[in-house]
C-alpha cells in the first residue's frame, strides 16, 4: 500500500493555491507529483489547525473545549461525514449575557465571529442547565451538528442543523432546531433583563448578524455545543438519508 511521509503531506497540505512553488525552490513537476499522491491517498489539501491555534484566536475560550470540539470533528470525519471549512463552538457553561459563540475558519484558524447566542426556555433562564433531544421540551441540545440548508421561515432567514450524535441531538431537524436571528438577542435586551431572551431550543443569534453568519457557515459546517454537565457524546454519525433530508417541519414549531 502506498505511503506518504508526514513531512511531504504537511508540505502539500500547507501550500496555498496562490503560492508559487518556485518561491519554495520546488519544481513544478515535483509539486504536481505531490498533489497527485495526495489525491490518490485522499489526503486533505487544507491547513490542519490545532486547539492551540484556535485558542490563540480566542483566548477567552478554554482550550479543553476546543480539544473536545476538534476531537468530535475528527471522529465524525473518520466515520465518513466529510470535511468542513468552519467550526462554530457554543459554550453553554457561560451565562447568556456573555458572548459565548465563536466561529473559526478551519483553513487558517482565524476567528470569524464572536457572538451572543440564546438557549431554550426549558434549558434555563440566564444559565443553561438542562438539555434534551426530545420534541416539545423547548430545551437546547448538546454535541456535534452539521450545518445544512438555509430557508425563510417564521423567524426570517434560518439555517437547518443536523445532529450527529445518536440519542443526544439527532432529532434536531425533526424538532426544527435551527439557527436564526431574534430580537431578544441584543445588548438592549440584556440591559433590560440581565440576560438574553430564550428560544424553543434554537441557538438564536442577533438579527443584525444572522444572514452574514448563516451564509458563512451553511452547507456542511461544523457546530459544537458544549456544557460541562455532559461527557462528550459517543462518536456516532447517523447517515443523512433522503428521508431525513425530506422531513417537513411545521412552521408553527420553529422558534
Amino acid at each position: 500500500m502506498p505511503t506518504i511521509s508526514s513531512n511531504t503531506a504537511e508540505l502539500v497540505s500547507r501550500t496555498p493555491a496562490s503560492l508559487d512553488p518556485m518561491d519554495l525552490g520546488i519544481s513544478s513537476v515535483v509539486v504536481m507529483k505531490l498533489w497527485w499522491i495526495s489525491f490518490v491517498l485522499g489526503t486533505s489539501c487544507v491547513w490542519a489547525v490545532t486547539p492551540e491555534d484556535l485558542h490563540r484566536a480566542a483566548t477567552e475560550l478554554d482550550v479543553a473545549i476546543l480539544e473536545e470540539a476538534l476531537d468530535a470533528v475528527n471522529c465524525a470525519e473518520a466515520a465518513g461525514a466529510g470535511q468542513a471549512d468552519t467550526l462554530t463552538v457554543i459554550d453553554y457553561a457561560r451565562p447568556s449575557s456573555e458572548a459565548r459563540l465563536w466561529t473559526f475558519d478551519l483553513h487558517t484558524g482565524h476567528l470569524l465571529f464572536h457572538e451572543w447566542v440564546a438557549h431554550g426556555q426549558g434549558t434555563g433562564t440566564e444559565e443553561a442547565k438542562h438539555f434534551s433531544n426530545q420534541a416539545g421540551s423547548r430545551k437546547s441540545s448538546l454535541g456535534l451538528f452539521r450545518t445544512a440548508e438555509t430557508y425563510h421561515g417564521n423567524n426570517g432567514y434560518s439555517l437547518r442543523l443536523d445532529g450527529l450524535n445518536i440519542g443526544v441531538n439527532d432529532n434536531a431537524r425533526a424538532r426544527a432546531i435551527v439557527m436564526h436571528g431574534a430580537d431578544y438577542v441584543d445588548s438592549a435586551f440584556i440591559q433590560r433583563h440581565g440576560r438574553l431572551g430564550r428560544s424553543w431550543g434554537c441557538p438564536a443569534v442577533r438579527r443584525d448578524i444572522a444572514r452574514v453568519l448563516l451564509d458563512r457557515i451553511k452547507h456542511d459546517g461544523w457546530l459544537y455545543a458544549y456544557h460541562p454537565s455532559r461527557q462528550p457524546a459517543a462518536c456516532a454519525v447517523p447517515a443523512r438519508t433522503a428521508a431525513t433530508s425530506a422531513i417537513t417541519v411545521p412552521e408553527t414549531i420553529q422558534r
